[in-house]
């Protein structure tokens, strides 16, 4: 016959309920010490992780181009949210437009969560629109109702600049990993955050005059 029992070790005793049951508490492990310190990431998507070209205006109809940021060797990055600047000039820019261009890209843009733990996750495929990037980032903001005026920075850079500010974050996909609510780079992995471009984007300012991509997060050092 079973006896109930409780623990003890020296001066510690552990946490019990009335019905003799150990509380537990979800935590990290290993715990979170002052040698593993939270850091603030933000970085941009550059041009083969270049770390310097920002300017997705590039022509990717050929060979696909990639900007991203990629695992770093000694901290796991978590990032929380992405956000996408995009503009043309001289023109009044549509979320049925890329930018400024008229007609949808033919093959469009993709997002892609390249992770060895868990495989390549699309997160935004086809991506041909202005609309295309808002419904990826679950139409964030949220300004108002008319389906064009509501979401666009006019005069962003100069009184003839119309853009948008299209803000990805990853909780709102319900995606907590370790509690982060973002997704994680491994340290010392390929784990990589990816923009593909695949399609000619180095146009006029009037079709595409900005374009580019930075993400937020933080960062954790791991010795």
């Amino acid at each position: 016959m079973s006896k109930r029992a409780k623990i003890a070790y020296q001066n510690f005793r552990p946490l019990v309920n009335e019905d003799g049951r150990l509380f537990e508490v979800d935590t990290t492990y290993p715990p979170i010490t002052n040698d593993r310190q939270i850091i603030l990431y933000v970085d941009d998507l550059t041009l083969n992780g270049d770390g310097v070209t920002t300017d997705m205006k590039v022509d990717g109809s050929v060979t696909t181009q990639e900007f991203f940021v990629s695992a770093e060797p000694d901290s796991d990055i978590f990032i929380n949210s992405v956000s996408f600047f995009i503009a043309a000039e001289l023109v009044v820019t549509d979320l049925g437009e890329f930018a400024g261009i008229v007609t949808p890209l033919t093959n469009g843009c993709q997002l892609i969560y390249e992770s060895g733990e868990v495989g390549d996750i699309i997160i935004g495929d086809n991506l041909q629109t202005n609309y295309d990037l808002l419904r990826m980032c679950n139409m964030n903001p949220q300004f108002g109702l008319d389906s064009n005026a509501a979401f666009k920075i006019t005069q962003a850079f100069s009184n003839q600049d119309d853009g948008y500010l299209f803000i990805l974050k990853f909780s709102d996909y319900g995606y907590e990993q370790e509690y982060s609510g973002g997704i994680r780079l491994r340290a010392g992995s390929e784990d990589r955050l990816v923009f593909k471009i695949r399609d000619d984007l180095n146009l006029t300012p009037s079709e595409i005059s900005s374009f580019d991509g930075r993400v937020y997060g933080f960062k954790r050092r791991i010795n």
